[in-house]
């Protein structure tokens, strides 16, 4: 599902900042370094980095260090050192050598423009012949090294340093945050007569900051165990027109904690109440699995049900915004059978129908929501709920994703936030 607006205001922020880490935080401040630290020992380690990645040219090799074997592209995370050295092929002809770091961001929306954002450009020159005596020549390998930065500016303004992002299916948006390695090799040419060259080499680098889930996931059995730890739980309440006289009330419980890991199947709780003879007419009581929205269109009072992960990308430019919304996780979502459905339902003011479940994002999301001003990314777990094929009723709750899961005992490691 893809939905397109355009407006001259920025829509208003689901969720609030947290605000700036206090004086005893156990990070560094941007200008300080971490020397050492302990890696984690409870199995929720990403792959060791301890290999190389390679990239061969015709004229150049380039060898960069800290790399999980077997990578398409190499991997950074927060303020890693980008390292490594240049092999050269025939290093007596070359002249100069410059190699540079470059971020931006790349947004386009149509009807309000487009524009680039730099957000790292770092330049070393490794050799240049102009600076040294004429009979001195190149060395064969030419060692480098970058610090990737913690933020960048932008009109005055500090901000994050964005991930890589590449969002697929972008109808009428184009958005990018990219990172690359350039090459410039500049080198004298002898056929007949004498020349310089100059050619470019580049690869992508994907920029991947390691963040943690704050908490655990709450322990879901079955409604009783929502019951019994209600601080763990946050209930939406909404209401839709139903096929009787009285309306239906919703209600979508899911976890309370705000952070969860890409790989976290989050639970989710759906309760329908409503009067009896409202209820009958949404579901059989031989079968009370819902539809899900979009299928082929049922009888009149079917109940169509959907949990999905939302990711909303709004662009501003030029002070006007437009957003697209995209589908980035699927939920399962199985029946519990009903009480007191067909008998006396004297103990109870209204019955009610009840559902659960667990979403989760695709594999193929590897970052989870940020924020540069001109850029905006944030999720949302969604409860689309048709009756009637007439009324309908949409619950957003806002999450943020984090790259790893929450682990007890575990402490904050430098490359986390």
């Amino acid at each position: 599902m893809i939905e397109t607006a355009e407006y001259d205001r920025p829509p208003s922020s689901l969720f609030s900042n947290t605000g700036s880490a206090p004086s005893y935080s156990s990070l560094p401040r941007p200008e300080e370094e971490t020397v050492q630290y302990t890696r984690r020992s409870n199995g929720l380690n990403p792959p060791p980095a301890d290999g190389i990645y390679t990239k061969n040219w015709e004229s150049l090799t380039l060898i960069l260090h800290d790399q999980v074997p077997g990578v398409e592209r190499p991997v950074y995370g927060r303020h890693n050192l980008v390292a490594g050295e240049l092999e050269l092929k025939r290093p007596e002809n070359v002249l100069a050598v410059v190699i540079k770091l470059e971020g931006k961001v790349t947004v386009a929306s149509s009807g309000i423009g487009a524009e680039v954002v730099p957000t790292v450009l770092e330049e070393k020159t490794l050799w240049d012949k102009s600076a040294t005596t004429s009979t001195e020549k190149c060395p064969g390998i030419l060692g480098f090294s970058f610090r990737l930065p913690w933020c960048f500016s932008q009109d005055g303004r500090p901000w994050t340093l964005p991930p890589s992002f590449e969002p697929e299916f972008m109808h009428t948006m184009f958005v990018r945050s990219t990172y690359s390695l350039t090459i410039v090799l500049t080198r004298m040419v002898k056929y007949l007569v004498s020349w310089e060259n100059v050619k470019t080499y580049g690869i992508r680098i994907d920029y991947i900051p390691r963040s943690r889930a704050s908490q655990a996931l709450p322990q879901f059995n079955s409604i009783w165990s929502i019951k019994s730890s209600p601080n763990e739980w946050t209930q939406h309440v909404s209401t839709v027109e139903g096929p009787g006289q009285r309306p239906i009330e919703c209600h979508f419980l899911v976890p309370a904690k705000y952070s969860h890991a890409l790989s976290d199947s989050i639970p989710f709780h759906i309760q329908l109440s409503s009067s009896l003879d409202t209820l009958k007419e949404l579901v059989s009581p031989s079968d009370v699995r819902p539809r899900q929205v979009g299928k082929t269109k049922g009888p009149r009072g079917v109940c169509a049900m959907r949990v999905y992960i939302a990711r909303q990308i709004i662009v501003e430019i030029h002070g006007k915004t437009s957003f697209q919304t995209l589908n980035i996780g699927s939920g399962t979502i199985r029946a519990v059978p009903p009480a007191d459905f067909e008998g006396e339902t004297g103990r109870r003011r209204y019955p009610c129908l009840d559902w659960e479940g667990e979403v989760k994002c695709l594999e193929k999301i590897k970052t989870g929501g940020f924020d540069i001003g001109s850029l905006h990314v944030r999720d949302f777990v969604v409860l689309v709920l048709s009756i009637d094929q007439t009324s309908a009723l949409q619950i957003a709750h806002p999450v943020k994703f984090a790259t790893s899961g929450w682990s007890e005992g575990d402490t904050l490691h430098p490359e986390d936030y």
